[in-house]
């Protein structure tokens, strides 16, 4: 009777472990199928089990459901306190569900048991940077201290000290990455913005030209091109960024319009130049006194006088206290008024109004003497 006893509790159990593996089985090709609600279903067919619970938490991931599954891996944490990799699982799932505190908690015990896992320092340092926390680029570090080869912790680092303006802390772990992939666009990008901050333009053109060779291409990083090319005078090439920048990113951009117009300006292509300047004039809702400034001195040198009058008046209106657009008034005036009283008015009221310290005070002055010593000598006639 008694082998008869055991015989049959031995069948129950291999039967009952069978239809557990069952289950299991089950479960993971419906998993691996995408149909994770009725693969939950199978896996609690299953006696509860470490295994078991952190499968129907995956699944609950996977239709989104977060909260379900933290609830679910809090409690295989408390139960399994040593289980490193399932306390991972359960920090990554509380930070991807912005629970940030808490997952910061997490980490930290997970760093106590683990200190050379490099992901949970990075894992912090993103906590942090999300918290606008200071120590985030400390727990960069750490993680790169642990894997020199970590190149998010390496570019989160370098980015970090990018923005900062600390460009010297930045190079070092720019040249890391590059170092892993000389081709890494994202590492790329920070040298190149490194060098524009510095205002070194030819390597931030010769950088960010490969960056886009290699297929990156940017609203940001044709800006910066234009911008560099502009800097250093090359304007054909200036030309071409800010086509770029109009066509394929955003053509209602007042400073595109502008700054495409100043360089084809200094190409001499005056009356497109012109064209484009006035287009960012339309787009602007703000003071214009710099691009009317522009215009003006743009048909002063075509020797179309009477025209940059009419634009200096349009942004003494915007700025009434512009020395610049004062003076070119008074010169704009001088060369097509036929009235040398009222050109020498327009010399006398800047010259009042800027006095001696005034930029072209020395210039409105020696022509307000040679326009004086005309008029005697007209009243003497």
């Amino acid at each position: 009777m008694n082998k008869y006893f055991i015989v049959v509790l031995i069948l129950c159990f291999a039967r009952a472990n069978s239809q557990k593996e069952l289950a299991l089985a089950v479960g993971d090709s419906l998993y691996a199928m995408g149909n994770y609600s009725s693969a939950i279903l199978e896996f609690e067919k299953a006696p509860k089990s470490k295994i078991q619970q952190e499968k129907i938490a995956k699944s609950h991931l996977s239709l989104g459901n977060k909260i379900e599954a933290i609830v679910i891996y809090k409690n295989l944490s408390i139960q399994y306190p040593e289980a490193l990799i399932l306390k991972k699982n359960y920090a990554t799932v509380l930070y991807n569900a912005e629970k940030y505190t808490e997952a910061k908690q997490v980490f930290r015990e997970l760093a106590m048991q683990d200190m050379q896992n490099s992901n949970t320092f990075y894992y912090l340092g993103l906590i942090a940077e999300k918290q606008q926390d200071t120590t985030a680029v400390e727990n960069f570090k750490m993680a790169t201290y642990i894997n020199p080869n970590h190149s998010d912790a390496i570019y989160k680092v370098a980015k970090l000290n990018v923005q900062k303006q600390r460009f010297f802390n930045a190079a070092g772990f720019i040249e890391k990455g590059l170092a892993l992939n000389e081709n890494s666009t994202r590492f790329l990008i920070l040298k190149g913005l490194s060098a524009y901050y510095k205002r070194e333009y030819e390597e931030a053109i010769e950088t960010l030209t490969k960056v886009v060779s290699l297929g990156k291409n940017t609203e940001q990083i044709h800006a910066i091109l234009a911008t560099s090319y502009a800097m250093l005078f090359q304007y054909e090439n200036a030309v071409a960024a800010y086509r770029i920048l109009l066509s394929q990113y955003n053509d209602l951009n007042p400073s595109y319009h502008y700054n495409m117009g100043k360089c084809l300006m200094g190409l001499e292509d005056f009356e497109n130049g012109q064209s484009y300047v006035k287009t960012a004039i339309s787009i602007l809702d703000v003071s214009l006194h710099d691009q009317y400034v522009t215009l003006a001195v743009s048909y002063s040198r075509q020797q179309k006088y009477q025209e940059a009058f009419s634009y200096l008046k349009l942004a003494l209106k915007e700025d009434n206290t512009s020395e610049k657009a004062h003076y070119q008034l008074a010169v704009a005036a001088d060369n097509f008024y036929k009235d040398d009283a009222d050109v020498l008015e327009l010399y006398e009221n800047y010259m009042d109004k800027f006095g001696v310290n005034g930029r072209y005070y020395s210039l409105a002055a020696t022509r307000s003497k040679d326009l004086r010593q005309v008029l005697f000598f007209k009243e003497g006639k």
